[in-house]
């Protein structure tokens, strides 16, 4: 994966944290910044229910070092590691096929089985219970 764009000349200077640092422009209750509304609810409900989670922190391929993923969320609970990942744009192609490169990535370097997916309806909703039955049930909270 590399840390570029496409369409815009856009690297990220040493230091910096996170990809886009200027996209990360919705807010938690907590007061942690994120790229996108979905990943707000996702992470409040993580929050609730006691699981501790970085944002997009790098995965890196078991063959190459210099081969990596940023999974939306690394959650652990009770010594587990997953990673958590919010699917907003299925209906545009060109989101979807890279979403199946990233989960062949993910498959081939041994990580699937602990990788969580969500995801937005077609008309763009959300369903936050859902979500939540999701993250208690995967997770292995009582609920």
């Amino acid at each position: 994966m590399r840390n570029s764009n496409l369409f815009v000349l856009a690297v990220r200077p040493d230091g910096v944290e996170h990809y886009y640092p200027n996209h990360l422009i919705h807010r938690t209750s907590k007061g942690v910044l994120f790229r996108s509304k979905s990943e707000v609810i996702i992470a409040d409900i993580l929050a609730r229910l006691g699981a501790s989670y970085e944002y997009e922190k790098k995965l890196v391929s078991c063959n190459d070092p210099h081969d990596f993923h940023l999974p939306d969320f690394t959650l652990s609970f009770e010594g587990d590691t997953f990673y958590w990942e919010h699917l907003g744009m299925l209906a545009i192609p060109s989101y979807r096929e890279a979403w199946e490169r990233k989960r062949q990535w993910y498959e081939d370097n041994g990580y699937l089985e602990r990788v969580i997916t969500s995801k937005d309806g077609l008309d763009g909703s959300i369903d936050a219970a859902a979500i939540e039955k999701k993250a208690r049930n995967k997770i292995s909270m009582e609920g």
